[in-house]
C-alpha cells in the first residue's frame, strides 16, 4: 500500500508544499487553490487505479504469498491507496502554510487511535482475518476526511489573503510541477528501493537470521534521527520561502540551529545504543550478541547523518530535486556494490558496513552540493559544545566497560551508569552554556507553562 501510494502521488505531495509555499512568498496567495485543484486532478485517478488494481489483482496476490486467506484483505486494502494518498497530499499542503499540527493529530494521533480501537471491536465481533486491513481503511479514511477540514481551513485564510487583489489568472500551470515532480518521484521510488535492498541482499547471499537480525538493528538507530525526521518536516517550507525572497543569511542560521539541535538530541541515544549495545540486544537474544559489533557501524553512519542536518531538503526545496535523484541513485549503486564485496565474506558485519558506506558518501556530498550553490553549510562553533560533551559522555560509558567489561553488571548497574553518563553530557552542556536560541525558546516554554497553570487556577 505505501508503495502504490508513493507512485500513485507522483512525487507531488513534496511538490506542493514548495510550491504552496513559494506563492505565499510572492504574494500570490490566489494561486493556492489552483495548485491544490491540479495536484488532485492529476495524482489522484492514477492513485484510485492503482487502488483498484490491488483490489482486482487480490487473488493472484495472495497465490504468491501462498495464503488464500489474504484474498479478502487485498481487496480491502486496495481502497487504502487512494485514501492514503489522499491524505498525504493534504498534509503536505497544510505544511506549505507551515502547519504541522494537521499532520500530528490525523496521521500520527487520530489515524492510529482508530487502527487500534478499530482492530479490537472487529477482532472482538469475529473478524480475525480482516479486522487489521479493514481497520487500517477505516483509519487512513478518518485521517483523510479530517486532513480535507485542515486543508479547507488554510484555503479559507488563502482565499480572505487574495481578497483585495486582482482575480485574473487564477489557474496555474501543470507543467512546471511536473518538472519539479518527475525526480521527486525518481527520490521516493529510489529511497524505497534503497531501504530495501540490503534486506534483498543478506537474503540472496546471507541467512534469513541476518535479515532478521539487520531489520532489528537499523530500527534502532533509525530512532536517533527522530528529531530530524521532525525538524525537515518543518523546515521544507520555510527553505523554499526563504530561498524565494533570498534571505540565505537566515536559511544559514536555521540550518546550523536545526542541525545542533538534531544532533543534540540524537548523540546520547547513540551513545547509549553503541556502548551498551551487548546488553540491549541481549534482550533480544544470545543470537543478537554475537553483532554487536555490527552496530557499532550504523551508530557511527547515524551520527555523521545526523551531523549534516537538512541538507536533503535544503536541495529539494530550493528548487534542485534533479540533485536528490542523482545522489539516491548513487546510494543505491554504492550500497549495491558494497553489499555484493563485503556481505559473502564479512555477513551482517559486511551489511553494516555497506550502508555506512553509502549514507555517509551521499550525505556529504549533499553538504557540498548545498555549499556550492547556497554558500551555507550545517557547522558552528556551538556544535563543538554538543560534540565536546559527546566525547565526556562516551569516555563515562567507555569506564564502565573498563570496570566491568561487555555483559556484566546487573540491569540495576547498566542503568544507573547510563543515566550517570547522560547527567555528564547535560552537565558540560551547561557548563559550557546555552546558545541565545535554545534560552529563548526555554524562557518560551517556560512562559507558556507558567499561563497554563495561571489559567487552570483561575477555572478553578
Amino acid at each position: 500500500v505505501a508503495l502504490l501510494c508513493a507512485i500513485g502521488q507522483l512525487g507531488l505531495d513534496r511538490t506542493i508544499t514548495r510550491f504552496v509555499a513559494l506563492y505565499r512568498a510572492k504574494g500570490e496567495s490566489r494561486h493556492v487553490r489552483s495548485t491544490l485543484r491540479v495536484v488532485l486532478i492529476t495524482s489522484m485517478p492514477v492513485s484510485l487505479a492503482l487502488g483498484v488494481a490491488l483490489s482486482l489483482g487480490a487473488e493472484p496476490m495472495s497465490a504468491l504469498f501462498g495464503e488464500p486467506r489474504l484474498m479478502l484483505p487485498f481487496r480491502l486494502l486496495g481502497f487504502a491507496v487512494p485514501l492514503l494518498a489522499l491524505a498525504n497530499l493534504l498534509t503536505a499542503f497544510t505544511q506549505g502554510f507551515q502547519q504541522m499540527r494537521p499532520r500530528v493529530l490525523a496521521l500520527d494521533m487520530v489515524g492510529p487511535g482508530i487502527e487500534v480501537i478499530g482492530l479490537v471491536v472487529l477482532s472482538y465481533l469475529g473478524a480475525q482475518q480482516t479486522g487489521l486491513s479493514l481497520a487500517y481503511v477505516l483509519s487512513v479514511a478518518t485521517s483523510g476526511a479530517l486532513l480535507v477540514h485542515y486543508a479547507g481551513h488554510c484555503l479559507r485564510r488563502s482565499d480572505a489573503a487574495s481578497a483585495d487583489r486582482p482575480t485574473r489568472h487564477r489557474t496555474v500551470s501543470l507543467k512546471p510541477l511536473i518538472v519539479f515532480a518527475i525526480p521527486v518521484l525518481a527520490v521516493d521510488v529510489l529511497m524505497s528501493a534503497t531501504h530495501r535492498i540490503n534486506i534483498l541482499m543478506l537474503g540472496a547471499l546471507g541467512t534469513s537470521a541476518m535479515v532478521g537480525i539487520f531489520s532489528v538493528l537499523t530500527r534502532m538507530t533509525s530512532l536517533g534521527a527522530t528529531l530530524l525526521v521532525s525538524l525537515n518536516r518543518m523546515f521544507s517550507p520555510v527553505v523554499a520561502e526563504l530561498v524565494e525572497q533570498q534571505r540565505l543569511a537566515e536559511l544559514s542560521r536555521l540550518y546550523k540551529i536545526s542541525t545542533r539541535w538534531a544532533l543534540l538530541a540524537g548523540l546520547p541515544f547513540y551513545l547509549l545504543l553503541g556502548f551498551l549495545g551487548h546488553e540491549i540486544l541481549y534482550l533480544y537474544g544470545s543470537e543478537f550478541v554475537e553483532v554487536a559489533a555490527a552496530l557499532w557501524y550504523l551508530v557511527g553512519a547515524g551520527v555523521f547523518n545526523v551531523s549534516t542536518g537538512s541538507c536533503g531538503v535544503i536541495l529539494m526545496m530550493s528548487g534542485r530535486p534533479q540533485y536528490s535523484a542523482i545522489n539516491q541513485f548513487i546510494d543505491l549503486v554504492l550500497l549495491i556494490a558494497a553489499s555484493f564485496l563485503l556481505i559473502p565474506r564479512y555477513g551482517l558485519l559486511g551489511a553494516a558496513c555497506a550502508s555506512a558506506v553509502g549514507g555517509i558518501t551521499v550525505n556529504s556530498l549533499r553538504v557540498v552540493q548545498v555549499w556550492w550553490h547556497l554558500r551555507i553549510h550545517p557547522y558552528s562553533i556551538a556544535l563543538l559544545k554538543v560534540a565536546m560533551a559527546g566525547v565526556a559522555m562516551g569516555i563515562t560509558l567507555w569506564a564502565r566497560q573498563v570496570v566491568w567489561g561487555h555483559g556484566e553488571g546487573s540491569l540495576l548497574t547498566v542503568g544507573l551508569w547510563a543515566a550517570g553518563s547522560i547527567l555528564v553530557y547535560a552537565a558540560l552542556l551547561l557548563f559550557l552554556r546555552l546558545e541565545a536560541e535554545e534560552k529563548s525558546m526555554f524562557r518560551a516554554v517556560h512562559t507558556k507553562l507558567l499561563s497554563s497553570r495561571l489559567s487552570a487556577q483561575q477555572g478553578q
